[in-house]
Order: C-alpha cells, then sequence, then structure tokens
C-alpha cells in the first residue's frame, strides 16, 4: 500500500467535477476496496465539505449559480475547511480519499461569479496548501454524466448539457494553471467496479507509489 511523502502529506486521491457524476458513490466504492484490501492502512475518507456548508448556510443553488456575494463567501469558507480536514487527515493517515477538492469551490466561484471572484480564491493561502497537496497525489476528474443528475435542492441544477459541459472545461483549465496533473474519468464508463478499477491503475502508475494490488 501506499505510503506517506515524507514530508507530513499523505498521499491522496481527489474525486472531482461537476455535478451528476457519481464522484460520492466512487469515493464510497474506493473506501471499500481499500477496508477490505488492507483493513489495517490508516486511511481517511474527507466527506464532500460543500453539501454540509450549503446546508448550514441555507443558501439555494439559485444564489450560487447568480454569483451572489454570500455564495462566493461560501466558495471560501468550503476552500478552507477542505484544507483544514486535510491537514487533520495528514495526523492519521498514509492515505486520503477525498470527495471534491480545493479546486471545486474555485471552479464554481470561477463559472458564476467571474475570473476575478476564482483568483481570489487562488490567491488564498489555503489553496497554496491544498494545491501543493494535489500536485503529490492522484487527481480524477469525472466527466459530465447529465443522466446521472437529480434534483435534491441542494446541489446546483444545470440549465442544460451545454452548461455542465462549459463548467468542466473550467475545471480542467483551473487545473492546467496550477500545475496539477490530473486523470479523465470517461462519461463512456458507467460500472461502478471500473471505474473503481480505472482509479486504482491510475494510483499504481502514480511515480513512487507501491501497487494497490
Amino acid at each position: 500500500m501506499a505510503q506517506s511523502t515524507g514530508s507530513g502529506v499523505p498521499l491522496a486521491i481527489y474525486i472531482l467535477g461537476v455535478p451528476a457524476t457519481g464522484k460520492t458513490t466512487l469515493v464510497e466504492a474506493l473506501a471499500a476496496f481499500l477496508l477490505d484490501k488492507e483493513p489495517r492502512e490508516p486511511f481517511v475518507v474527507i466527506p464532500e465539505v460543500a453539501r454540509e456548508l450549503v446546508l448550514n448556510a441555507r443558501i439555494h443553488h439559485r444564489d450560487i449559480q447568480a454569483g451572489t456575494d454570500a455564495a462566493i463567501n461560501l466558495q471560501r469558507r468550503i476552500l478552507e475547511v477542505q484544507a483544514i480536514r486535510e491537514r487533520e487527515a495528514a495526523n492519521t493517515a498514509h492515505v486520503i480519499v477525498s470527495d471534491r477538492s480545493g479546486v471545486d469551490p474555485i471552479a464554481f466561484a470561477t463559472k458564476y461569479g467571474g475570473d476575478s471572484c476564482g483568483q481570489a480564491l487562488l490567491n488564498l493561502e489555503a489553496w497554496k496548501y491544498l494545491r501543493r497537496n494535489m500536485r503529490r497525489g492522484l487527481v480524477i476528474l469525472c466527466e459530465p454524466m447529465p443522466q446521472w443528475f437529480v434534483n435534491d435542492g441542494v446541489r446546483i441544477v444545470p440549465t442544460s448539457s451545454a452548461e455542465m459541459n462549459e463548467l468542466h472545461t473550467v475545471f480542467c483549465d483551473i487545473l492546467q494553471s496550477q500545475g496539477i496533473s490530473f486523470k479523465v474519468l470517461s462519461a463512456s464508463v458507467e460500472c461502478i467496479q471500473e471505474r473503481v478499477d480505472f482509479v486504482r491503475r491510475c494510483w499504481n502508475q502514480v511515480e513512487k507509489v507501491p501497487s494497490m494490488d
């Protein structure tokens, strides 16, 4: 199994992307695999930060799409809490499996608040910490899958497939501009076992990381 980088930062798998890409289901399946394969290996799952904060803040998804000040402040808070959770996990884990990442709130702020809002988050010290972690880890960007979207009243409701694809492009642009390597999980891969296998193959290719097999 994977070990810490030796710099106090555990190796991490980040599952990110637009709404309706099966991220949480994939994170749960990866955690089940790790627990079954090596139950004594210290690993931590970081659940989706945004859902918890959106519910507590009582901000509607329409506010996020409108790029209101409250929504942009929420994205900042999501990023800061993600950094807190990763720092906490670094104290106990060799491996982190994260449902979303620091890139997600930046992408939403950029898409719905404009480049200046996204840049404000990129300037945060919390993002600099998260960026270092992501550059060392494995970043899986899930392609949009409109057929999977369910309106739960919390997540953003895309008005069209085009909006989902535009947001996906924002994710790609941010990752590339920040020097973060990533693998794209194709929307054509719908079987959860095949999605887990994809992540495992990518993980085994990460430099200096022993095989998960």
